[in-house]
């Protein structure tokens, strides 16, 4: 009886990933129907089940994108490009209407290398994912490991140093892919990106109404969020520009 009860739970711990993966599938061909017929409400609607179902998926992300796009929407259409942007940072589609999306908004503001974490280098380790930065790097420690011990093992001189030479460098080229692992994981745990949505806001130089207003948040702008006080959070824009806006404002990307 054990035996048959521990084998019923293993077959419904199989079962409900596969069901599951059934449900999205049934739910995305849905949606992408509607999308064609040019229904783009009830697309994005299935789109957003299939997310609070708990479906992390690009091509979801940038399907929502583009209903968002269509709908007029330009701050639910550059948070969802980005979403998926996040999952796959050198897809050429999600770039091309990332920049159409971008373009639409009424005030675009110039993005500045100080605006991304860390400059160029948080930029360039932006468009690859965390995977792809650990695969290598253990690829590449584990290349290091053998150029050292044949070091050992190889008695002729000149031999020994071109395999130290090629230590050398897989060493230093390990240890830039841990530290582009370290700058990725800050990246993804402690610095928050979001995305203006809804309708224009005032940006004020402190955490309420009564302050002194500083700019007008447009939808569709992104920002780094700074820290939060009383349901406002202070941002920081691609220009340079910092002030408070009510948090209901912004989507975390």
């Amino acid at each position: 009886m054990t035996f048959l009860f521990r084998g019923l739970i293993i077959l419904l711990l199989f079962i409900s990933p596969v069901s599951a993966m059934e449900s999205y599938q049934g739910l995305f061909s849905r949606a992408n129907k509607h999308f064609e017929a040019g229904d783009y409400e009830q697309a994005a609607e299935l789109y957003l089940s299939m997310e609070r179902q708990g479906c992390i998926n690009a091509k979801v992300f940038y399907n929502l994108g583009n209903c968002y796009l269509r709908m007029g929407d330009i701050g639910n259409a550059i948070l969802y490009y980005r979403r998926a942007d996040k999952l796959t940072p050198r897809d050429p589609d999600i770039h091309s209407n990332l920049k159409i999306a971008r373009s639409i908004v009424e005030r675009p503001l110039e993005f500045s290398e100080s605006f991304y974490p860390l400059g160029i280098v948080g930029r360039i380790i932006a468009n690859l994912t965390a995977l792809e930065i650990t695969v290598a790097f253990i690829i590449s420690y584990y290349v290091t490991l053998m150029l050292a011990i044949s070091i050992y093992l190889f008695n002729q001189r000149r031999t020994k140093k071109r395999f130290l030479k090629a230590a050398i460098l897989s060493c230093v080229l390990t240890v830039l892919l841990l530290t582009g692992l370290v700058i990725k994981y800050y990246q993804m745990n402690e610095i928050e990106q979001a995305v203006a949505i809804g309708e224009e806001v005032i940006a004020r130089n402190g955490p309420g109404d009564h302050f002194q207003d500083v700019f007008k948040q447009e939808p569709g702008y992104e920002v780094i969020i700074k820290r939060r006080q009383s349901g406002w959070v202070e941002i920081n824009l691609p220009n340079g520009f910092t002030g408070w806006v009510p948090e209901s404002s912004l989507k975390k990307i």
